[in-house]
């Protein structure tokens, strides 16, 4: 009761809400989320077998893509998630 009570008559504002640690943590969601896409991972992983196949011209080179971008993607999630086991989500995205 003490609790609906407080929550009906707080007005929170956007200002609150993008200032102090909220705010630091969304910059730093907006950015991570900016870089992935300025990157262009998603385009290179979606149209990488096209590209391929029409470079080389054959229809096995396009496969050959998928294929290696998926060992090395597979290869390189494993470092990556024992290094954020060790040291910790925080103190990497601080770092």
């Amino acid at each position: 009761q003490k609790y609906r009570t407080k929550a009906s008559s707080s007005d929170a504002s956007w200002r609150e809400f993008l200032t102090g640690d909220n705010g630091k943590l969304l910059r730093i969601g907006l950015i991570i989320q900016l870089l992935g896409q300025i990157c262009g991972m998603n385009a290179f992983m979606y149209d990488g077998p096209v590209i391929f196949k029409l470079i080389f011209q054959s229809d096995h080179a396009g496969l050959l893509f998928t294929v290696v971008s998926g060992v090395v993607n597979i290869l390189a999630t494993i470092p990556a998630l024992l290094v954020v086991d060790r040291c910790g989500r925080t103190f990497l995205m601080k770092w």
